[in-house]
Protein backbone atom coordinates (compact mmCIF):
# COMPACT_ATOMS: atom_id res chain seq x y z
CA UNK A 1 0.00 0.00 0.00
CA UNK A 2 1.27 3.49 -0.88
CA UNK A 3 0.96 6.00 1.95
CA UNK A 4 1.41 9.77 1.72
CA UNK A 5 2.37 11.56 4.94
CA UNK A 6 1.85 15.30 5.35
CA UNK A 7 4.14 16.46 8.13
CA UNK A 8 2.94 19.76 9.53
CA UNK A 9 5.83 20.39 11.92
CA UNK A 10 8.13 23.32 11.12
CA UNK A 11 11.03 21.17 12.34
CA UNK A 12 10.98 18.89 9.30
CA UNK A 13 12.88 15.65 9.91
CA UNK A 14 13.52 16.68 13.52
CA UNK A 15 9.82 16.58 14.42
CA UNK A 16 8.90 14.59 17.51
CA UNK A 17 5.47 13.94 16.01
CA UNK A 18 7.11 12.36 12.98
CA UNK A 19 8.74 9.79 15.27
CA UNK A 20 5.28 8.27 15.75
CA UNK A 21 5.06 7.73 11.98
CA UNK A 22 8.60 6.33 12.00
CA UNK A 23 7.42 3.84 14.60
CA UNK A 24 4.46 2.88 12.41
CA UNK A 25 6.81 2.44 9.44
CA UNK A 26 9.00 0.04 11.41
CA UNK A 27 6.04 -1.92 12.73
CA UNK A 28 4.33 -2.08 9.31
CA UNK A 29 7.26 -2.15 6.84
CA UNK A 30 5.36 -3.69 3.93
CA UNK A 31 3.90 -0.33 2.92
CA UNK A 32 5.57 2.42 0.91
CA UNK A 33 5.69 5.75 2.74
CA UNK A 34 6.30 9.16 1.16
CA UNK A 35 6.72 12.14 3.52
CA UNK A 36 6.14 15.75 2.49
CA UNK A 37 7.30 18.38 4.98
CA UNK A 38 4.61 20.94 4.29
CA UNK A 39 5.16 22.55 7.70
CA UNK A 40 8.77 23.33 6.79
CA UNK A 41 8.47 23.86 3.03
CA UNK A 42 5.14 25.66 2.62
CA UNK A 43 6.61 28.78 0.98
CA UNK A 44 8.41 26.66 -1.59
CA UNK A 45 5.26 24.60 -2.18
CA UNK A 46 3.14 27.73 -2.58
CA UNK A 47 5.48 29.37 -5.08
CA UNK A 48 6.59 26.32 -7.06
CA UNK A 49 3.74 25.01 -9.20
CA UNK A 50 5.78 21.98 -10.28
CA UNK A 51 6.46 20.96 -6.69
CA UNK A 52 2.81 21.43 -5.72
CA UNK A 53 1.75 19.30 -8.68
CA UNK A 54 4.24 16.56 -7.77
CA UNK A 55 2.73 16.37 -4.27
CA UNK A 56 -0.75 16.02 -5.74
CA UNK A 57 0.46 13.29 -8.07
CA UNK A 58 1.87 11.40 -5.10
CA UNK A 59 -1.50 11.64 -3.36
CA UNK A 60 -3.33 10.59 -6.50
CA UNK A 61 -1.27 7.39 -6.71
CA UNK A 62 -1.51 6.66 -2.99
CA UNK A 63 -3.95 4.45 -1.17
CA UNK A 64 -3.87 6.30 2.12
CA UNK A 65 -2.91 9.61 3.73
CA UNK A 66 -1.67 10.51 7.21
CA UNK A 67 -1.91 14.06 8.53
CA UNK A 68 0.97 14.22 11.02
CA UNK A 69 1.41 17.37 13.09
CA UNK A 70 1.86 18.95 16.52
CA UNK A 71 -1.22 20.84 17.69
CA UNK A 72 -0.56 24.58 17.55
CA UNK A 73 -3.03 26.97 19.13
CA UNK A 74 -5.97 24.53 19.15
CA UNK A 75 -5.56 23.41 15.54
CA UNK A 76 -3.08 22.47 12.82
CA UNK A 77 0.04 24.64 12.43
CA UNK A 78 -0.43 27.60 10.09
CA UNK A 79 1.72 26.14 7.25
CA UNK A 80 -0.38 22.98 7.11
CA UNK A 81 -3.50 25.14 7.16
CA UNK A 82 -2.09 27.07 4.20
CA UNK A 83 -1.51 23.81 2.30
CA UNK A 84 -5.16 22.86 2.77
CA UNK A 85 -6.16 26.31 1.52
CA UNK A 86 -4.03 25.85 -1.60
CA UNK A 87 -5.78 22.60 -2.43
CA UNK A 88 -9.18 24.29 -2.27
CA UNK A 89 -8.09 27.56 -3.88
CA UNK A 90 -6.56 25.74 -6.84
CA UNK A 91 -9.48 23.29 -7.12
CA UNK A 92 -7.37 20.16 -6.74
CA UNK A 93 -9.69 18.11 -4.57
CA UNK A 94 -9.84 15.29 -7.10
CA UNK A 95 -6.37 14.02 -6.11
CA UNK A 96 -7.67 13.14 -2.63
CA UNK A 97 -10.96 11.58 -3.70
CA UNK A 98 -11.57 8.13 -2.19
CA UNK A 99 -8.28 7.91 -0.27
CA UNK A 100 -8.32 6.60 3.29
CA UNK A 101 -7.01 9.13 5.80
CA UNK A 102 -6.29 9.67 9.46
CA UNK A 103 -4.20 11.90 11.74
CA UNK A 104 -1.36 11.42 14.20
CA UNK A 105 -0.72 14.35 16.53
CA UNK A 106 1.25 15.35 19.59
CA UNK A 107 0.19 17.96 22.12
CA UNK A 108 -0.59 18.49 25.77
CA UNK A 109 -4.14 17.36 24.90
CA UNK A 110 -5.21 21.01 25.09
CA UNK A 111 -8.19 21.16 22.71
CA UNK A 112 -6.58 18.50 20.53
CA UNK A 113 -10.11 17.36 19.65
CA UNK A 114 -10.61 20.67 17.79
CA UNK A 115 -7.55 19.96 15.66
CA UNK A 116 -8.69 16.41 14.95
CA UNK A 117 -12.21 17.55 14.10
CA UNK A 118 -10.71 20.04 11.66
CA UNK A 119 -8.62 17.52 9.69
CA UNK A 120 -11.48 15.02 9.87
CA UNK A 121 -14.01 17.46 8.40
CA UNK A 122 -11.58 18.78 5.78
CA UNK A 123 -10.72 15.21 4.76
CA UNK A 124 -14.40 14.49 4.22
CA UNK A 125 -14.73 17.72 2.22
CA UNK A 126 -11.93 16.38 0.01
CA UNK A 127 -13.87 13.16 -0.55
CA UNK A 128 -11.66 11.01 1.66
CA UNK A 129 -12.57 8.10 3.92
CA UNK A 130 -11.47 9.26 7.35
CA UNK A 131 -10.79 7.07 10.40
CA UNK A 132 -10.47 8.53 13.89
CA UNK A 133 -6.94 9.78 14.53
CA UNK A 134 -4.33 9.12 17.20
CA UNK A 135 -3.55 11.88 19.71
CA UNK A 136 -0.54 11.63 22.01
CA UNK A 137 1.58 13.71 24.31
CA UNK A 138 5.13 14.26 23.10
CA UNK A 139 6.73 11.62 25.35
CA UNK A 140 3.97 9.02 25.03
CA UNK A 141 5.85 6.94 22.47
CA UNK A 142 8.32 5.98 25.21
CA UNK A 143 5.52 4.24 27.14
CA UNK A 144 4.84 0.55 26.29
CA UNK A 145 1.06 0.83 26.70
CA UNK A 146 0.92 3.79 24.28
CA UNK A 147 2.97 1.88 21.70
CA UNK A 148 0.47 -0.95 22.00
CA UNK A 149 -2.37 1.51 21.34
CA UNK A 150 -0.48 2.92 18.37
CA UNK A 151 -0.03 -0.61 17.00
CA UNK A 152 -3.77 -1.22 17.24
CA UNK A 153 -4.56 2.13 15.62
CA UNK A 154 -2.24 1.55 12.66
CA UNK A 155 -3.31 -2.07 12.18
CA UNK A 156 -6.97 -1.09 12.03
CA UNK A 157 -6.24 1.77 9.66
CA UNK A 158 -4.28 -0.36 7.19
CA UNK A 159 -6.78 -3.24 7.39
CA UNK A 160 -9.71 -0.89 6.75
CA UNK A 161 -7.95 0.71 3.78
CA UNK A 162 -6.79 -2.60 2.30
CA UNK A 163 -10.25 -4.12 2.51
CA UNK A 164 -11.87 -0.85 1.36
CA UNK A 165 -14.33 -1.03 4.21
CA UNK A 166 -17.08 1.60 4.37
CA UNK A 167 -16.42 4.48 6.78
CA UNK A 168 -19.01 6.55 8.65
CA UNK A 169 -19.41 10.17 7.59
CA UNK A 170 -19.48 12.60 10.52
CA UNK A 171 -19.65 16.10 9.05
CA UNK A 172 -22.26 17.63 6.76
CA UNK A 173 -20.89 19.31 3.62
CA UNK A 174 -20.80 23.09 3.95
CA UNK A 175 -23.55 24.99 2.21
CA UNK A 176 -21.83 27.89 0.51
CA UNK A 177 -22.97 31.44 0.21
CA UNK A 178 -24.22 33.91 2.79
CA UNK A 179 -26.41 36.83 1.71
CA UNK A 180 -24.60 40.00 0.72
CA UNK A 181 -24.50 42.40 3.64
CA UNK A 182 -25.88 45.85 2.81
CA UNK A 183 -25.23 48.12 5.80
CA UNK A 184 -27.44 50.99 4.60
CA UNK A 185 -27.02 54.43 6.09
CA UNK A 186 -24.94 54.53 9.27
CA UNK A 187 -24.39 57.81 11.04
CA UNK A 188 -20.83 57.76 12.40
CA UNK A 189 -20.73 58.30 16.15
CA UNK A 190 -18.47 60.85 17.81
CA UNK A 191 -15.25 59.23 19.05
CA UNK A 192 -15.04 60.43 22.62
CA UNK A 193 -14.32 57.24 24.50
CA UNK A 194 -11.38 56.87 26.83
CA UNK A 195 -10.82 53.14 26.34
CA UNK A 196 -8.20 51.44 24.19
CA UNK A 197 -9.94 49.16 21.68
CA UNK A 198 -7.94 47.19 19.11
CA UNK A 199 -9.39 45.36 16.10
CA UNK A 200 -7.35 42.58 14.48
CA UNK A 201 -8.44 41.57 10.98
CA UNK A 202 -7.25 39.35 8.16
CA UNK A 203 -9.40 41.11 5.54
CA UNK A 204 -7.61 40.93 2.21
CA UNK A 205 -10.01 42.86 0.01
CA UNK A 206 -11.84 39.84 -1.39
CA UNK A 207 -14.39 39.44 1.42
CA UNK A 208 -16.91 42.20 0.92
CA UNK A 209 -19.14 41.17 3.81
CA UNK A 210 -16.30 41.12 6.33
CA UNK A 211 -15.07 44.56 5.34
CA UNK A 212 -18.56 46.05 5.34
CA UNK A 213 -19.40 44.60 8.74
CA UNK A 214 -16.10 45.87 10.12
CA UNK A 215 -16.79 49.33 8.70
CA UNK A 216 -20.27 49.36 10.26
CA UNK A 217 -18.87 48.37 13.62
CA UNK A 218 -16.11 50.99 13.52
CA UNK A 219 -18.54 53.71 12.47
CA UNK A 220 -21.09 52.97 15.17
CA UNK A 221 -18.71 52.53 18.12
CA UNK A 222 -18.39 55.79 20.14
CA UNK A 223 -14.76 55.03 20.93
CA UNK A 224 -11.57 55.20 18.84
CA UNK A 225 -10.42 51.84 17.48
CA UNK A 226 -6.92 50.93 16.35
CA UNK A 227 -7.10 48.56 13.39
CA UNK A 228 -4.35 46.01 12.77
CA UNK A 229 -4.60 44.32 9.37
CA UNK A 230 -2.48 41.18 9.42
CA UNK A 231 -1.84 41.46 5.70
CA UNK A 232 -0.02 44.76 6.24
CA UNK A 233 2.37 43.85 9.02
CA UNK A 234 5.80 42.22 8.97
CA UNK A 235 5.36 38.58 9.88
CA UNK A 236 8.43 36.64 8.78
CA UNK A 237 6.99 33.19 9.31
CA UNK A 238 5.10 30.79 11.49
CA UNK A 239 6.11 29.51 14.91
CA UNK A 240 9.28 27.40 14.66
CA UNK A 241 8.51 25.45 17.84
CA UNK A 242 12.10 26.11 18.93
CA UNK A 243 11.12 26.82 22.57
CA UNK A 244 13.84 29.49 22.85
CA UNK A 245 11.14 31.93 23.99
CA UNK A 246 10.41 29.85 27.09
CA UNK A 247 13.07 31.52 29.23
CA UNK A 248 12.29 35.22 28.77
CA UNK A 249 9.29 35.35 26.38
CA UNK A 250 11.39 36.70 23.50
CA UNK A 251 10.85 35.30 19.98
CA UNK A 252 13.80 34.54 17.69
CA UNK A 253 12.03 36.34 14.85
CA UNK A 254 12.62 40.06 14.45
CA UNK A 255 9.35 41.36 13.03
CA UNK A 256 6.17 43.15 14.14
CA UNK A 257 4.59 40.35 16.17
CA UNK A 258 6.31 41.07 19.48
CA UNK A 259 5.46 44.77 19.52
CA UNK A 260 1.87 44.17 18.42
CA UNK A 261 1.23 41.80 21.29
CA UNK A 262 3.15 43.76 23.92
CA UNK A 263 2.35 47.34 22.89
CA UNK A 264 -1.10 46.91 21.34
CA UNK A 265 -3.00 43.88 22.57
CA UNK A 266 -1.62 43.58 26.09
CA UNK A 267 -2.31 47.29 26.69
CA UNK A 268 -5.82 47.18 25.21
CA UNK A 269 -9.03 47.21 27.20
CA UNK A 270 -10.91 45.31 24.48
CA UNK A 271 -9.91 43.25 21.45
CA UNK A 272 -12.13 42.58 18.44
CA UNK A 273 -11.24 39.90 15.91
CA UNK A 274 -12.63 40.29 12.38
CA UNK A 275 -12.03 37.17 10.32
CA UNK A 276 -13.26 35.25 7.32
CA UNK A 277 -13.70 31.49 7.33
CA UNK A 278 -11.47 29.57 4.90
CA UNK A 279 -12.54 25.93 4.48
CA UNK A 280 -13.47 25.11 8.12
CA UNK A 281 -11.22 27.47 10.06
CA UNK A 282 -9.95 31.01 9.82
CA UNK A 283 -7.26 31.99 7.34
CA UNK A 284 -3.72 30.65 7.60
CA UNK A 285 -2.59 34.27 8.05
CA UNK A 286 -4.74 34.65 11.16
CA UNK A 287 -3.60 31.21 12.32
CA UNK A 288 0.05 32.21 11.90
CA UNK A 289 -0.56 35.31 14.01
CA UNK A 290 -2.05 33.18 16.78
CA UNK A 291 0.67 30.52 16.53
CA UNK A 292 3.30 33.19 16.94
CA UNK A 293 1.77 34.25 20.27
CA UNK A 294 3.53 31.20 21.69
CA UNK A 295 6.48 33.47 22.44
CA UNK A 296 4.36 34.66 25.36
CA UNK A 297 4.24 31.08 26.63
CA UNK A 298 1.26 29.35 28.20
CA UNK A 299 0.51 32.23 30.55
CA UNK A 300 -2.69 34.23 29.89
CA UNK A 301 -1.30 37.73 29.18
CA UNK A 302 -4.64 38.97 27.78
CA UNK A 303 -6.68 37.94 30.80
CA UNK A 304 -9.38 40.28 31.99
CA UNK A 305 -9.95 41.99 28.64
CA UNK A 306 -13.22 42.25 26.74
CA UNK A 307 -13.37 40.39 23.43
CA UNK A 308 -15.71 40.16 20.46
CA UNK A 309 -15.74 38.57 17.01
CA UNK A 310 -16.96 39.67 13.59
CA UNK A 311 -17.04 36.67 11.27
CA UNK A 312 -17.82 36.20 7.61
CA UNK A 313 -18.66 32.62 6.78
CA UNK A 314 -20.76 29.62 7.80
CA UNK A 315 -19.99 29.58 11.52
CA UNK A 316 -23.32 27.94 12.42
CA UNK A 317 -22.37 25.01 10.20
CA UNK A 318 -19.03 24.57 12.01
CA UNK A 319 -19.71 24.03 15.74
CA UNK A 320 -16.10 22.90 16.08
CA UNK A 321 -14.94 26.42 15.21
CA UNK A 322 -17.33 28.05 17.66
CA UNK A 323 -16.05 25.68 20.34
CA UNK A 324 -12.51 26.78 19.51
CA UNK A 325 -13.48 30.44 19.95
CA UNK A 326 -15.24 29.82 23.26
CA UNK A 327 -12.41 27.67 24.56
CA UNK A 328 -9.82 30.23 23.53
CA UNK A 329 -11.69 33.03 25.27
CA UNK A 330 -12.18 31.07 28.49
CA UNK A 331 -8.52 30.14 28.69
CA UNK A 332 -7.18 33.66 28.07
CA UNK A 333 -9.46 34.32 30.02
CA UNK A 334 -11.26 37.15 28.21
CA UNK A 335 -14.92 38.06 28.53
CA UNK A 336 -16.59 37.01 25.27
CA UNK A 337 -19.05 39.84 24.64
CA UNK A 338 -20.45 38.40 21.44
CA UNK A 339 -20.00 36.96 17.96
CA UNK A 340 -21.66 38.54 14.93
CA UNK A 341 -21.68 36.73 11.58
CA UNK A 342 -23.09 37.51 8.15
CA UNK A 343 -25.48 34.54 8.30
CA UNK A 344 -28.62 36.67 8.66
CA UNK A 345 -30.83 37.34 5.61
CA UNK A 346 -31.73 40.78 7.01
CA UNK A 347 -28.79 43.20 6.81
CA UNK A 348 -30.53 45.46 9.30
CA UNK A 349 -30.37 42.72 11.91
CA UNK A 350 -26.62 42.37 11.38
CA UNK A 351 -26.16 46.11 11.76
CA UNK A 352 -28.21 46.11 14.95
CA UNK A 353 -26.14 43.25 16.36
CA UNK A 354 -22.90 45.07 15.54
CA UNK A 355 -24.10 48.26 17.19
CA UNK A 356 -25.25 46.41 20.29
CA UNK A 357 -21.99 44.47 20.49
CA UNK A 358 -20.11 47.76 20.52
CA UNK A 359 -22.22 49.04 23.41
CA UNK A 360 -21.70 45.83 25.36
CA UNK A 361 -17.93 45.97 24.81
CA UNK A 362 -17.68 49.42 26.35
CA UNK A 363 -20.01 48.45 29.19
CA UNK A 364 -17.86 45.39 29.86
CA UNK A 365 -14.71 47.52 29.96
CA UNK A 366 -16.31 50.06 32.29
CA UNK A 367 -17.65 47.46 34.71
CA UNK A 368 -14.68 45.09 34.32
CA UNK A 369 -17.00 42.16 33.56
CA UNK A 370 -15.18 38.87 33.91
CA UNK A 371 -15.18 35.81 31.70
CA UNK A 372 -17.83 33.16 32.28
CA UNK A 373 -15.98 29.88 32.77
CA UNK A 374 -17.14 26.36 31.92
CA UNK A 375 -15.33 23.07 31.41
CA UNK A 376 -13.30 24.70 28.61
CA UNK A 377 -11.67 27.18 30.98
CA UNK A 378 -11.38 24.93 34.02
CA UNK A 379 -10.03 21.93 32.10
CA UNK A 380 -7.62 24.06 30.09
CA UNK A 381 -6.24 25.70 33.22
CA UNK A 382 -5.63 22.35 34.91
CA UNK A 383 -3.80 21.00 31.86
CA UNK A 384 -1.52 24.02 31.58
CA UNK A 385 -0.99 24.22 35.33
CA UNK A 386 0.43 20.70 35.43
CA UNK A 387 2.33 21.11 32.14
CA UNK A 388 4.09 24.29 33.27
CA UNK A 389 4.87 22.90 36.71
CA UNK A 390 6.51 19.81 35.18
CA UNK A 391 8.34 21.83 32.53
CA UNK A 392 9.30 24.86 34.62
CA UNK A 393 12.97 24.33 33.73
CA UNK A 394 12.05 25.24 30.14
CA UNK A 395 9.00 27.49 30.55
CA UNK A 396 10.59 29.72 33.16
CA UNK A 397 8.63 32.83 32.20
CA UNK A 398 5.39 30.83 32.50
CA UNK A 399 6.49 29.52 35.87
CA UNK A 400 7.16 33.05 37.16
CA UNK A 401 3.74 34.20 35.92
CA UNK A 402 1.93 31.27 37.53
CA UNK A 403 3.67 31.78 40.86
CA UNK A 404 3.04 35.53 40.83
CA UNK A 405 -0.69 35.14 40.15
CA UNK A 406 -1.29 32.10 42.38
CA UNK A 407 -2.16 29.82 39.47
CA UNK A 408 -0.46 26.78 41.00
CA UNK A 409 -3.71 26.15 42.84
CA UNK A 410 -3.18 22.51 43.75
CA UNK A 411 -5.91 21.50 46.24
CA UNK A 412 -3.53 19.27 48.20
CA UNK A 413 -1.59 22.40 49.17
CA UNK A 414 -4.53 23.45 51.37
CA UNK A 415 -3.61 21.97 54.74
CA UNK A 416 -7.05 22.65 56.22
CA UNK A 417 -8.85 20.74 53.46
CA UNK A 418 -6.42 17.86 53.75
CA UNK A 419 -6.90 17.53 57.50
CA UNK A 420 -10.69 17.77 57.11
CA UNK A 421 -10.59 15.07 54.45
CA UNK A 422 -8.50 12.75 56.64
CA UNK A 423 -10.83 13.30 59.60
CA UNK A 424 -14.00 12.62 57.59
CA UNK A 425 -12.42 9.61 55.92
CA UNK A 426 -11.78 7.99 59.29
CA UNK A 427 -15.11 8.98 60.82
CA UNK A 428 -17.20 7.73 57.89
CA UNK A 429 -15.36 4.41 58.07
CA UNK A 430 -17.39 3.71 61.21
CA UNK A 431 -20.86 2.39 60.13
CA UNK A 432 -22.87 4.15 62.84
CA UNK A 433 -21.23 7.52 62.20
CA UNK A 434 -21.48 7.05 58.42
CA UNK A 435 -25.24 6.46 58.71
CA UNK A 436 -25.74 9.57 60.81
CA UNK A 437 -23.46 11.61 58.53
CA UNK A 438 -25.56 10.91 55.45
CA UNK A 439 -28.84 11.49 57.28
CA UNK A 440 -28.01 15.17 57.76
CA UNK A 441 -25.52 15.64 54.91
CA UNK A 442 -27.80 17.53 52.51
CA UNK A 443 -29.00 19.98 55.15
CA UNK A 444 -25.40 20.69 56.16
CA UNK A 445 -24.44 21.28 52.51
CA UNK A 446 -27.15 23.93 52.18
CA UNK A 447 -26.37 25.82 55.40
CA UNK A 448 -23.58 28.11 54.05
CA UNK A 449 -25.68 28.90 50.97
CA UNK A 450 -28.70 29.79 53.04
CA UNK A 451 -26.58 31.98 55.31
CA UNK A 452 -25.31 33.86 52.25
CA UNK A 453 -28.78 34.21 50.69
CA UNK A 454 -30.21 35.63 53.91
CA UNK A 455 -27.89 38.60 53.57
CA UNK A 456 -28.46 39.32 49.84
CA UNK A 457 -30.09 42.66 49.04
CA UNK A 458 -31.47 44.07 45.74
CA UNK A 459 -28.82 45.57 43.44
Amino acid sequence: MKVTVFSGSPKGEHSVTLRYLEYIKKRFPDHEYTVFHVGRDIRKIENDAVLFQSILEAVRHSDAVFWCFPVFYLCVPAPLKRFVELVFERSRKEAFQGKYASAVTTSGHFFDHVAHNYVHSVSEDLGMQYLKGFSAEMQDLLRPEIRENLDDFAEQFFRTAAEKQPVEKVFEPLKAGNPEYQPGEITPSAKSGKWKVVLVTDAAGDDVNLERMTDSFLASLPNPVEVINLNRIRMKGGCLSCYQCGIENVCVYDDDIGSIYREKLMKADAIVYAAGIRDRFFSSRMKMFWDRSFFLGHAPPLMGKQAAWIISGPLRQIPNLRQMIEGLMENCPMNLVGIVTDEYPDSGEITGLLENMGREILLGVERKIRSKVSFFGVGGHLLFRDLIYRGSYLFRADDRFYRKHGLYDYPQNNLGERLTGILLWNLTSIPAIRKKFFQGAFEKMLEPFQKLLNGVRPR
